[in-house]
């Protein structure tokens, strides 16, 4: 009997055990084998029925034909045989064998998601099974998620399916619904803004509507008052309270505006050499175009104090102080100039006497 025709080829899922991972058959673990140039695969470690590596082999014990052990699982379980023809009966294959497969390497079968591992023969099914990206379903209900194993943790920790507890109800919600819950649960502690009261967030609602220490707005002068007060607020009370505003804001701006001027006093008083000279009677600033300057002493006095301490020259208008201010009336320059003429008339005359050379 042709072996083709005994040994069917063996259905992925019938291979591997429950635990292990359809890809792990010899057929497709030939494809991942790792080998070096001019390197072939050797007769003795393939197995007649899958066409693949073989797995866990066992051999024939009248020919010592070798076969994977799912696959001689399966043949026993027909009926079949060997291809020598006779009943299979399975025995240890022999170490040399097992020898030669431990020479190989294979590529992880995650290999395509990021895993570089070159897996010796003997660790293929243990690393296979603890890879770090080999995808794995979420387990919580309803995800339908694959993610890598070393993502594994992060994922079903923060999963949108996953349940916790309300804090407030302790009902279970999942956890992309929680905080909608929460916000909405029934049992929600809150607080009335108005007498401060704890109760739950069902009550909430009715007690507003009713709860007369709740504060609202006069729609005529605009002052929050409770809803207790708001009922005994007459339009009396009403336009005395809007006249006490609008005296405060009026105060308000009285204060704002002495601030102000006291500001700018102060200003002007450090600014002495730009803004003014100090009037040497009442000691107050005063600009240029509002002082007076005595011509003999050169103080400065305010206008106002200037009227009762100074006076005009009766030759030139210039102002005088009390204190400079002559018999005659005139200003020290006009003496000056007095003077000065009259010694110039006195040369004149000294010169008009002499003899004519």
């Amino acid at each position: 009997m042709e072996i083709e025709t005994v040994c069917k080829p063996i259905a992925s899922s019938s291979h591997q055990g429950k635990e292990t991972n359809p890809l792990m058959f010899g057929t497709t673990l030939r494809t991942r084998l790792i080998l070096e140039h001019g390197e072939t695969v050797e007769e003795e470690i393939t197995c007649p029925a899958c066409k693949g590596i073989l797995i866990d082999p066992k051999a024939c014990s009248s020919c010592d034909q070798y076969y994977c052990q799912g696959c001689l699982t399966e043949i026993l379980k027909t009926g079949g045989r060997c291809a020598c023809g006779v009943t299979l009966r399975p025995k240890e294959a022999h170490k040399l064998v097992k020898k030669i497969l431990s020479k190989y390497k294979f590529k992880c079968q995650f290999a395509d998601q990021g895993c570089t591992e070159a897996v010796p023969y003997e660790q293929v099914l243990t690393h296979e099974k603890s890879c770090e990206y080999k995808p794995t379903k979420c387990e919580h209900e309803f995800c339908q998620a694959v993610v890598l194993k070393k993502d594994y943790v992060d994922h079903v920790m923060n999963c949108g399916f996953k349940k916790e507890n309300c804090p407030f109800c302790l009902n279970l919600c999942l956890l992309c619904d929680l905080e909608f819950h929460q916000q909405n649960c029934e049992k929600r502690p809150a607080v009335c803004p108005g007498c401060h009261t704890k109760m739950f967030q069902i009550e909430y609602p009715n007690h507003v509507q009713t709860c007369e220490l709740i504060q609202e707005t006069c729609p005529e002068c605009q002052n929050l008052l409770t809803r207790r007060d708001l009922k005994n607020h007459t339009r009396v009370n009403c336009v005395h309270d809007l006249l006490k505003k609008v005296n405060k804001e009026v105060n308000d701006d009285i204060g704002s505006l002495k601030q102000i001027l006291m500001h700018l006093t102060k200003k002007l008083n450090e600014q002495e050499s730009f803004f003014g000279i100090k009037c040497v009677t009442c000691e107050k600033f005063a600009c240029e175009v509002s002082q007076r300057s005595c011509t003999g002493c050169h103080k400065n006095y305010c206008v106002p104090c200037s009227r009762s301490n100074m006076k005009n020259c009766k030759n030139c208008e210039a102002f005088i102080c009390n204190r400079c201010r002559s018999s005659s009336e005139i200003c020290s320059g006009c003496i000056r100039r007095k003077k000065a003429e009259k010694r110039n008339e006195v040369q004149n005359g000294r010169l008009s006497k002499l003899p004519n050379s």
